[in-house]
């Protein structure tokens, strides 16, 4: 049995033999492969074999130490093949100068770095993707860095109340030059000016209330007695005429009774759409809100039976409800108010109740 191994090592080792002194030239002129080391372990183990079976304990330390020092090499040998295959270093940390200042420039960089990005993620190069990301943050920090210093030094000088808008059309005109100009830097993406811009707005809206305020303390002052009575003749009338409560004024423009709404669609049996054409104007020295749902309005008819509206229509397409809108003082706006009645009812008046709160006279209109 013995002789048996022992005859069996010594074919193995003759056979390996080639392969070894393959490995061992190759050693001496380049990098073995993983499949050479392999092969020259197995080599090693077999003649390890060989000889422990022999009772060779020299030769068998020996071969052991030499297959330690082969392993040991061959490790060395990785490490120094995944070093040379580590991703470049990062780009250098751009300076202030160097990174972009305007907005086509940022978005070009931004553009270039998801691509490079996106190629790194494809090829698995972690490094290189968190690299590219690091960079794209800083850009990003830079182009809102060159915003902000943009926006301070083209934002308007904080103006004086001498210097704010103080009669009705210049408030309208700097309203409208400022929507202008938000609107623009809003295209651009300018945040920061949007928010200075804004920020004027309202300094300018405030001050405007400001002096409408002044203004009706002083006509208070000069005229004591109440607005509400002093046109307390005017809060009844026939269709066509203003009629005014102190706050607003409101005047019927005309009626007609529909069998149909713009849409085609008629009402219940039996009734017809009744259709009130209005005109408000803000009597306020301040702004004021109108339409919506913000008023109550009532019919009366001849019977007095009660037929009540509170949702103002648009007067072009009365079937569509129409908008809530703020009123400068003096200012008007037409709306419309569809009641549904029957075909027989005679329309006596209408009541205008222009705050739910009664906090001010109703008006009456005549309607026949």
């Amino acid at each position: 049995m013995k002789r048996s191994i022992i005859l069996a090592g010594a074919i193995s080792l003759m056979l390996l033999m080639p392969v070894l002194l393959s490995v061992e030239m190759s050693a001496q002129t380049k990098e073995p492969t993983r499949q050479e080391v392999a092969e020259y372990i197995k080599l090693l183990d077999a003649k390890i074999t060989f000889n422990r079976a022999q009772g060779n304990t020299a030769k068998v330390k020996e071969l052991q130490t030499e297959k330690n020092r082969t392993l040991s090499r061959w490790k060395a040998i990785q490490q120094r093949t995944a070093e040379i295959k580590k991703p470049a270093a990062a780009p250098a940390v751009k300076t202030a100068a160097q990174l972009p200042a305007t907005q086509q420039a940022v978005r070009a960089r931004l553009q270039s770095l998801d691509s490079q990005i996106a190629s790194a993620k494809s090829q698995g190069n972690v490094a290189r993707v968190k690299s590219l990301r690091a960079e794209k943050q800083r850009v990003v920090k830079h182009w809102q860095a060159v915003q902000k210093k943009q926006a301070l030094s083209s934002a308007p000088a904080v103006k004086t109340a001498a210097q704010l808008p103080s009669t009705q059309q210049a408030v309208r005109a700097r309203l409208q030059s400022l929507d202008s100009q938000i609107a623009s830097a809003k295209s651009q993406g300018n945040v920061a000016r949007v928010k200075s811009l804004r920020a004027e707005k309202q300094r300018v809206v405030k001050h405007w209330q400001a002096v409408q305020r002044r203004q009706s303390q002083q006509q208070r002052t000069a005229k004591p007695k109440t607005a509400a009575a002093a046109q307390l003749t005017e809060l009844e009338g026939p269709i066509g005429t203003w009629l005014n409560n102190g706050h607003t004024a409101f005047r019927v423009i005309n009626t007609e009774k529909k069998d149909t709404d713009p849409r085609g669609q008629k009402p219940p049996a039996g009734t017809v759409f009744y259709v009130v054409t209005a005109e408000i104007k803000n009597k306020d020295p301040f702004t004021a809100v109108y339409g919506g749902d913000y008023h109550r309005v009532m019919v009366i008819d001849a019977n007095r039976v009660y037929y009540m509206e509170n949702v103002a229509k648009n007067p072009a397409n009365w079937a569509d409800n129409d908008d809530i809108r703020e009123l400068m003082p003096a200012e008007t706006f037409q709306t419309a108010y569809v009641f549904t009645v029957p075909e027989e009812a005679v329309p006596d008046k209408l009541v205008f109740d222009v705050s739910s709160a009664d906090k001010y006279p109703v008006i009456r209109v005549l309607l026949r």
